[in-house]
């Protein structure tokens, strides 16, 4: 979904990444991760940040196209473009795709239906503290516990301290129940944050069992999501 939109820097094209793989169930849960890194670093991999959501979710999408489809329920997959401000978030700057697709499930709402929307953001750092922020739907937080839970990974998890600003903004002020997990304590010592956006952000600092709890615990829920066979 290639698009325009205004920026601080004049206007500029983004494109999404979108696919669906239709389930069980007659509404969709979208699944959501930024792929842009942020500009102005040299060099820079942006190996958590961006690369590890891009990636728990390539993966997941590798699983559920391999389940049949009456075992799992139905999935939108979401890469977002335009997530990283140029210069200082606001209405024309950051979250661009996120935003154009918030806009585009609310016009389509009656047709598809929206039962939840999870982004992932910053979740392969090899010192997990994996969170919740709380500016997110209450339900939605309790159900990814839960499935934590049923996952044996509750203990991996916690509701975060305070609010984050990510790609589930958009939906949530578009009525969808949103939710956002993510590690936002990537650094060299614990509670610390100083490798995000800069070069140290690199794929020796990222291990694959941390992407495998988050995929986890979002595949358990989607497992939870479906309907018993009848």
């Amino acid at each position: 979904d290639r698009f325009p939109d205004d920026t601080p820097r004049g206007t500029s094209e983004f494109r999404n990444v979108l696919a669906e793989l239709p389930g069980a169930t007659a509404d969709w849960i979208v699944l959501g991760a930024h792929y842009d890194t942020k500009a102005g670093i040299v060099p820079f991999e942006g190996a958590n940040d961006s690369g590890s959501g891009v990636g728990v979710l390539i993966e997941l999408a590798r699983i559920l196209r391999a389940t049949p489809p009456a075992r799992r329920p139905s999935v939108r997959l979401a890469f977002f473009d335009g997530e990283e401000c140029r210069v200082s978030y606001g209405p024309r700057d950051g979250l661009h795709g996120s935003r154009r697709l918030a806009v585009q499930l609310r016009a389509e709402v009656q047709r598809a239906p929206v039962r939840a929307v999870i982004i992932v953001d910053m979740v392969g750092d090899r010192d997990l503290n994996l969170t919740i922020p709380r500016n997110g739907t209450p339900a939605l937080m309790r159900a990814l516990f839960a499935a934590a839970e049923a996952e044996g990974l509750r203990h991996r998890i916690r509701l975060g301290a305070g609010s984050i600003l990510d790609d589930h903004v958009p939906f949530l002020e578009r009525g969808f129940p949103a939710v956002d997990l993510i590690d936002f304590e990537y650094g060299s010592a614990p509670g610390l944050n100083d490798y995000w956006h800069t070069p140290a952000d690199t794929l020796d600092k990222l291990s694959a069992e941390s992407l495998a709890v988050t995929g986890r615990i979002i595949r358990r829920y989607l497992a939870l999501q479906t309907p018993p066979p009848e």
